[in-house]
């Protein structure tokens, strides 16, 4: 049988006590209300950075019209000049570092192009220095193609070279606009891909032997970042060398609400970031590495064209990159 139950006289004066205390110290301005209501997180739209993806994408596309852009070829050739141009606009001081690899078994002119935009504050003295790096290169075959008698072509590599260097670009001009607390030193390595093994990231191992005052503190490196169906890998060499910016970046990714763009699979990639890592410079990798997907049909083929390529994966990466590199500190 239910019972109901009433309070002791002791019980109900110390109840009554209790609520004279609690309106008390509200009415003295005490209590959680008197600091209003608890502010509602930004909106992630409002801490984007103005990233303009359409003229991310047409740089994009400017770089595929050339042809591929294998070292030796005149693809090559006008589209170093055209980004030499780009980055003319977007940086302080700019350099063609130029030095001859192999490619293709033959002694060819390469180059690395860098700006520089200097940091906000004056003096602008031993600033930090974080570098952006993309490769501009073409691979010369299309060794993955499905059908053979397209393995001996070279690949336009819009996603895969074409894809890094345009969001830099659109990057740079944010950058320099609205200057960042460190100084930023952008470079597009030449002569990243190749079918031998041994002429691969020939860019960026010579860059790393010489650094001279581009030396960085630490570094991002981008390839593969235009896939229309973008998801970054979670890659592990870039985790075990810098694994406070790597977090930074995710972080970043997760206030501007595109953390689920970078849930990609955990797996050791080798890029132009392992030679800066073992040059002293701690560089991560922020690469779409199974594109479009796991079976990685569009990566060195054919397929590799504008079309498989969106805007919108350029502006995601690039805000991400932007809003990492504004809250790094002096």
């Amino acid at each position: 049988m239910k019972r109901a139950t009433s309070s002791s006289p002791k019980s109900l004066l110390l109840s009554l006590l209790g609520l004279f205390f609690f309106l008390g110290f509200r009415g003295c301005g005490g209590g959680s209300s008197s600091s209003g209501p608890v502010p509602p997180p930004p909106d992630p739209v409002s801490l984007r950075r103005g990233f303009d993806a359409a003229k991310a994408f047409n740089l994009l596309e400017a770089q595929v019209n050339f042809g591929p852009r294998v070292p030796g070829t005149q693809a090559h050739e006008d589209a170093l000049n055209f980004l030499f141009a780009e980055l003319f606009k977007v940086t302080d001081r700019q350099e063609k570092q130029t030095f001859n690899g192999i490619i293709e078994g033959e002694t060819r002119a390469l180059t690395n192009l860098i700006g520089v935009i200097d940091a906000s504050a004056a003096p602008r003295q031993n600033p930090q220095k974080i570098l952006l790096g993309a490769h501009w290169d073409c691979r010369p075959v299309a060794d993955r193609d499905p059908n053979p008698a397209n393995r001996d072509d070279p690949i336009d590599g819009a996603n895969d070279g074409a894809s890094g260097v345009a969001l830099l670009l659109e990057a740079a001009r944010i950058l320099i606009n609205d200057r960042p607390p460190v100084q930023v030193i952008v470079v597009f390595f030449d002569a990243e891909d190749s079918a031998r093994p041994e002429e691969m990231f020939l860019g960026s191992e010579y860059f790393a032997t010489h650094m001279g005052s581009y030396k960085a503190n630490q570094g991002i490196n981008l390839d593969m970042v235009g896939d229309a169906n973008l998801n970054v890998n979670r890659e592990q060499n870039s985790i075990n060398a810098n694994a406070a910016l790597y977090s930074a970046v995710l972080e970043a990714a997760e206030e501007l609400g595109f953390s689920k763009y970078f849930t990609g699979r955990s797996t050791f990639i080798t890029d132009d970031h392992i030679p800066l890592i073992n040059a002293g410079v701690p560089t991560i990798d922020l690469i779409d590495f199974e594109y479009p997907d796991s079976s990685h049909r569009y990566w060195h083929t054919l397929d590799d064209t504008v079309d498989k390529c969106s805007p919108q994966s350029l502006m995601i990466v690039g805000e991400t990159v932007l809003r990492a590199v504004y809250q790094l500190t002096r």
